[in-house]
């Protein structure tokens, strides 16, 4: 399942204060009209408004400006645009049901600010998945959508380009990882996570300015660790997850430069677990990282 959050070529061409007041109902006038896309899903008996157009621009537009509208889906074979203002779980109560053809693009609002640091970036969102021994900064956020500010505004707040994060959303502490890398520069280490209700995400903003790498913990590696590696778009997209039965298994070679990187991530990941809820397994001890409160 691959998402995509991008900006209408009509908000680029028009002005984004334009585009958001004659449309942006939940959007505020410093605010930008972006898109999380789903592909090969549609949200299943949320059908308000069917039309049909000739683009997927098309139907984006007709999205954009109805207040009413918080999702769409569009099927390139048949040009059916379907509107909705229902949105899928976990961000709304709408349910996705596998369609080939058909994409399910789901309406967000960015700072106009934090937007223009990035614009030309498609930002892509993975449900389920994370990027592990990379994570630079724990920032506690409210919402997703707080987290990939904070992604975005990482250079000003915390001296460091951000290139993907995490939110995990069951947690209301040390719930959005900020990471240096992303799936592209380390496909190893992207994995699929069935304990935790997460979306990873990545702002294509990684070659604007060099990276900075400062954090330190105290290491303590954990065995026994299992995970699955995932390095295609195509199969991340056909997966079918399963919690009790999806096994996660990496391998990782004794002289891996990504060991270190690793064990800082596990021990983050425990010190988390433990602060919230009881551990899924693993037990590292005497960890020490910095916990940020996000904007």
């Amino acid at each position: 399942m691959l998402l995509e959050l991008f900006t209408p070529e009509k908000e680029q061409k028009e002005g984004k204060q334009n585009l958001n007041k004659n449309g942006g109902g939940r959007c505020s006038n410093d605010q930008a009209v972006h898109f999380l896309r789903t592909n090969g899903f549609e949200l299943f008996g949320e059908d308000h408004q069917k039309i049909i157009l000739p683009t997927e621009q098309s139907c984006i537009e007709q999205c954009s400006q109805q207040e009413n509208c918080n999702s769409l889906e569009f099927t390139v074979a048949t040009g059916e645009c379907v509107l909705s203002s229902e949105t899928a779980v976990p961000l709304g109560n709408g349910q996705l049901r596998q369609k080939l053809g058909t994409d399910y693009l789901e309406r967000v609002c960015v700072d106009l600010q934090l937007d223009g640091d990035c614009q030309h970036a498609i930002y892509r969102r993975f449900p389920q998945m994370i990027l592990v021994g990379f994570a630079e900064t724990v920032v506690d956020t409210p919402t997703l959508q707080h987290c990939l500010d904070n992604c975005l505004k990482s250079l000003k707040l915390y001296g460091f380009r951000c290139s993907s994060g995490m939110f995990y959303f069951e947690e209301p502490k040390l719930n959005c990882i900020l990471n240096t890398e992303d799936r592209k520069s380390q496909p190893e280490l992207f994995i699929i996570e069935t304990s935790d209700l997460v979306d990873y995400f990545e702002t294509d903003c990684s070659g604007l300015s060099p990276q900075k790498h400062t954090t330190t913990t105290t290491k303590t590696l954990t065995n026994n660790l299992n995970l699955t590696n995932i390095n295609e778009d195509d199969d991340y997209e056909n997966r079918e997850f399963d919690g009790e039965e999806d096994e996660m298994k990496i391998n990782l070679g004794e002289n891996s430069l990504n060991e270190g990187k690793l064990e800082e991530e596990i021990l983050w990941r425990d010190k988390r677990q433990q602060t919230t809820r009881p551990s899924a397994g693993l037990n590292g001890q005497n960890v020490e990282f910095p916990i940020i409160k996000g904007i």
